[in-house]
Parts: structure tokens; C-alpha cells; sequence
């Protein structure tokens, strides 16, 4: 099987996101956002059928009226280059970016302790155990290290915690213990990278003065650096591929660019690629090398016709008619980077299908299902719920020729949640739905709706569907025989209700919405779906971002306007 070189990278433009691509040796694939995000270069590691994916996490800690980064280090994998898992916590903080390696048949992930000792502690992961205890190496750091197998040894890159940002090396065999430092007589100004290359341990590392100068050095004489003739703006990252030694980079300049070189004869100046390699892509933190057996899958799910705009967002479903997947556990996310403004107010509206025909849980049940948070002029910011019923249940719930029978809705809510200062959702705001199901039918039985500002909770409302009244008659109660489970929606930015259209004047950010079960997008609507060309009423001129094709339980789409 044909071998791809990775690298994993911060973009470059604000949003911290993590991007990944590769190249077999002659053509790099696209970056693909793999729906993760750090403020620090993340590391890549491939074993036992996966690459992985560590990173300190992009969130905040919230301690009263106040918010800190938490420092939480994810992981996360992808056995094809197409589904990334979704990252998964594992009761660890640091302050700095992780190191992951592979050793033995266990992966394992060295950081700097979260607190002012900055100890240097290593844990293993295996598939059939998980994560294991901390182990102390008895060194310490500021900066992140660099972890590499070398013959049967795990081996350790750090620069010392003296101020003198030496480049030491530790090692420790199967069994045993960590051993004392070893100083290679160099200095570093960014963490040190470590590679296997040929019959020798390679270390990668900035001289530490201002001319940013890349060189390298190997256990053969570590006091022997050679000068690939690069500078950079961030460490460099390390890896062995195509039979020779790989050098990552950051172009030490204003572009940012990601850039790559590599040589055969790594302890030959003269050897090294003459013009470094663009890989197209920009990072001001750093990029990450690993070797994988497959590429990096970054097709894109075309848009809907006429584009992904205002009502005309994705259909996202289970990806299967056959049988029907019912989603579950679903939460939406909306996190607002730069504010949201509209000259007469938004909303954002999430549309849910249930199944049709003898998919269906009764005749007598919900079709078509809204739930949302609504922003008008006046600077309220509102929750809501509009689900719609079947015909046969309009008929039973409201009187014989009734207006309401011939029309109605089955839940109409709205509740305050906040005043804004203006007509304006900051930048900062972040929205939650977090749906809730009978974890036996799928069937949506309520929700949670959560307001934050800069990672506080400001405002919090639960609701279950079968204590709402019914609109238009509220003497009677909603049945939980009438609810039904959902098997695709939309999520859309668009105006206020009845038909509205929002004329956006500012406003970027992200939708996010995560599922117990797999998820794809689609550009039309399934047609195993209740409800078929029933959609959003309201318009506006948002604009949506394409997502990539396959399946995933986390879909993540940037929005913005114009």
C-alpha cells in the first residue's frame, strides 16, 4: 500500500481551526477541517490502523463571571483519510501542545503539566485498555516536547528548564524507567522535533538567536548541526519519508506559509533541497508531520442549486433510506466570531423531516418540527418551538372546518431568553440546542436551549414537548403519542417569521451540530422524509460554507453573508 506523508496545522486566519492535508510525493490534496480547534499546533501520530490527532482544545474554563482557556488536551482519528472520530477527552491539561508517537503497539502522548512545575508527564493508549496512568519522566520543560521510537527505546526532546533552552534528550526501555538527560550541546528558541531516519534519531530545531536558522543534528554526533539552509517562524516538525528526511516549516515572513524540504543525506548542508516545497496552505503555529497508508480525503459535498444561501442550506440525514436511520442525540451549536447584525432582526432555524410512509411512527404524529433562537429589532433574543402536525392529527385536535384544522401548527412557543444591548448578537455569544429523545424510538421529547457570552452561561431554558400546549387551543396539552423522531434537517440563518427576510449588515461564524449517529449532507431532500418540499419560509442573504462529503457525527459549517 502507497504511503502518504501528513501534516496537521492551525489556519492562519483567526478561527484556530485544525486543518489537515498530504501529498504522495508529488501532489498535495486540499486542507480538510477536520471540526476540531487549538490554539496550538496539534500532533499527528499513526498506529494500528489510524492516525491520531492530539490537541489542547480551544474552549475556556468558566470560574464565576470569569473565563480562563482550559487546557484540556483531545484526541481524535480517521482510519480512511475521509471520517475524523469525535474528539474524545481524557482527563488531561496542559499548558503547551502535546507529542504523540507510536511505540510498540501502544500510542503515547507526552505534555507539560498544567501548573508552574512544568513536569514532563507521559500516558499510553491502547484499543483494548484506553488510556493509562501518568508516568513522571523526571524532567522538566516550558515548551512543548517532541516524543520518537528509535530501535526499541521511546525517546524524549526537550529544552531545559534553566532558561538556557538547551536540547536535551531522555530515553526509556520496555519496563523501565525514564533516564537521565542528555545534553546535545545545542540550544533551540522553539521546541525540538524528533525523527527516525535511516540508522540514526534526528533532532529538528530554530537556533536560538534571531535568525530563526533550521538545523538538525543526529545521535550520531549530537553536537554536529547542520544548517538546512531555512529559518523559520515556528519550530519545525520532523518525518521520514520517500527515503528521505522531512523538514516542515513556517516561512519566516508575513505569508505564514507552510513550507517542506528534505534531503538524503541530512548531515550534508549542501544536500538539502535547494527551493522549499509549498504545501499551499498557511499557519503561524507550526505544522506536524506523520506518515499513513492513506490520503487525506478532502472532497467537498456540492452546494444546493442556486448555492448554499438563506433557506438553502444542506439536508443532513443518516445517509440511508434502507433502512431509515433516525438521528439522535443532536446538538447545535452556533458560535458567533464577529457580530451578527441585520437591519430588521433573524433567526436561526433548525428544521427537522420525519419519516414518511410505513417508516413512520403513526399518522397521527408531527411532520415537520422548528426549533430555534430568534434576535429582533428591539435586541431581544428569544427561544422558540414551531412543530407542525400531520393532516390526519390537524383534523383530530381541531374542530371540523376550523381554520386552525386546515392549517395549523402543533407547538407554538416563544420565551425570552436575554436582552441584548442592541439588535446585535456579539462576537463571543455562543447558542445551544441540545435536543433530548427516548432513547428507545428516537422520538424528540424536548430540549435545552443555553445562551453564553465568552464561554459564561447567561441564560438557560428546558422544554418538553409533551407539557406544551397545543396552538391555537390552549385548553389541551400535547400528547407524547403525537411526537415523532427526525431523519434529516436544515439549519438556517434567516429572518424573524412570517416570511421575513434578513438583510445582513455584519456577522461570521460557525454552525455545529453533533449526533449520537452518523450524519451526511446532502444537497437534496432525502426521499424517504415526511414533509417533501416543506421548508423554511423566511429568507435572507446569509451564506454558508460547503461540508465535506462522507459521514461524520460532527458536521461543523462556517457562515457569513452578502
Amino acid at each position: 500500500m502507497s504511503q502518504n506523508l501528513w501534516t496537521a496545522f492551525i489556519a492562519a486566519n483567526g478561527s484556530n481551526e485544525i486543518l489537515v492535508n498530504s501529498t504522495d510525493g508529488n501532489t498535495w490534496t486540499g486542507s480538510r477541517f477536520i471540526n476540531q480547534w487549538s490554539p496550538f499546533r496539534p500532533a499527528l501520530a499513526y498506529i494500528n490502523g489510524s492516525l491520531y490527532v492530539a490537541f489542547i482544545t480551544n474552549d475556556v474554563a468558566v470560574s464565576g463571571t470569569s473565563s480562563i482557556p482550559s487546557n484540556r488536551i483531545f484526541v481524535c482519528s480517521t482510519s480512511d483519510g475521509v471520517t475524523w472520530t469525535p474528539a474524545t477527552f481524557f482527563n488531561r491539561h496542559s499548558k503547551c501542545a502535546p507529542a504523540l508517537a507510536a511505540w510498540g503497539d501502544n500510542l503515547y502522548l507526552a505534555y507539560i503539566s498544567n501548573d508552574a512545575t512544568n513536569r514532563i508527564l507521559v500516558c499510553s493508549y491502547s484499543q483494548q485498555n484506553g488510556w493509562g496512568l501518568d508516568t513522571d519522566t523526571g524532567h522538566k520543560s516550558p515548551q512543548p516536547p517532541s516524543l520518537a521510537q528509535f530501535g526499541h527505546d521511546l525517546y524524549l526532546a526537550f529544552v531545559s528548564n534553566d532558561g538556557k533552552n538547551s536540547v536535551l534528550i531522555s530515553s526509556v526501555a520496555p519496563g523501565g524507567g525514564w533516564g537521565s538527560a542528555v545534553d546535545t550541546g545545542q540550544s533551540c528558541k522553539f521546541s525540538p522535533s524528533l525523527a527516525v531516519y535511516g540508522t540514526n534519531l534526528y533532532v529538528g530545531f530554530t537556533a536560538n538567536n534571531n535568525s530563526q536558522t533550521v538545523f538538525v543534528c543526529s545521535s550520531q554526533n549530537w553536537s554536529n548541526d547542520v544548517s538546512i539552509n531555512q529559518t523559520s517562524s515556528a519550530g519545525p516538525n520532523l518525518a521520514s519519508f520517500n527515503d528521505n528526511l522531512q523538514v516542515a516549516f513556517i516561512a519566516d515572513s508575513t505569508s505564514q506559509e507552510c513550507l517542506l524540504t528534505y534531503s538524503s543525506a541530512p548531515t550534508d548542508s549542501t544536500k538539502w533541497l535547494a527551493q522549499d516545497i509549498d504545501m499551499k496552505q498557511q499557519s503561524n503555529a507550526g505544522a506536524s508531520l506523520a506518515v499513513a497508508p492513506f490520503a487525506c480525503w478532502s472532497e467537498m459535498e456540492p452546494g444546493r442549486q442556486g448555492g448554499l444561501s438563506g433557506s438553502a442550506n444542506y439536508f443532513i440525514w443518516g445517509g440511508s433510506c434502507s433502512p431509515v436511520v433516525n438521528l439522535t442525540d443532536l446538538k447545535l451549536t452556533i458560535a458567533i466570531s464577529t457580530a451578527l447584525d441585520s437591519t430588521d432582526g433573524f433567526s436561526f432555524q433548525w428544521n427537522f423531516y420525519t419519516p414518511e410512509g410505513t417508516e413512520a411512527p403513526t399518522a397521527l404524529s408531527e411532520t415537520f418540527q422548528q426549533y430555534g433562537f430568534l434576535v429582533d429589532t428591539n435586541g431581544n433574543l428569544t427561544g422558540w418551538i414551531d412543530n407542525w402536525p400531520s393532516q390526519p392529527l390537524r383534523n383530530k385536535i381541531y374542530p371540523a372546518g376550523s381554520k386552525a384544522q386546515q392549517g395549523s401548527d402543533l407547538i407554538n412557543d416563544y420565551w425570552p431568553m436575554t436582552k441584548l444591548p442592541s439588535p446585535t448578537l456579539p462576537a463571543g455569544y455562543t447558542l445551544e440546542i441540545q435536543l433530548q429523545n427516548d432513547p428507545n424510538t428516537g422520538v424528540i421529547t424536548g430540549g435545552i436551549w443555553t445562551v453564553y457570552n465568552n464561554g459564561v452561561q447567561i441564560a438557560q431554558t428546558s422544554k418538553t414537548l409533551d407539557q406544551e400546549t397545543i396552538s391555537n387551543d390552549r385548553s389541551q396539552t400535547v400528547s407524547a403519542d403525537w411526537l415523532a423522531p427526525v431523519v434529516a434537517f436544515q439549519v438556517n440563518l434567516v429572518g424573524q417569521a412570517n416570511s421575513a427576510t434578513a438583510d445582513f449588515v455584519s456577522g461570521q461564524g460557525t454552525i455545529s451540530v453533533s449526533s449520537s449517529t452518523l450524519m451526511t449532507a446532502d444537497n437534496n431532500q432525502p426521499t424517504c422524509t415526511s414533509a417533501q418540499n416543506t421548508g423554511t419560509g423566511e429568507q435572507g442573504d446569509s451564506l454558508y460554507s460547503q461540508l465535506p462529503s462522507g459521514s461524520s457525527k460532527l458536521m461543523v459549517q462556517p457562515f457569513s453573508f452578502g
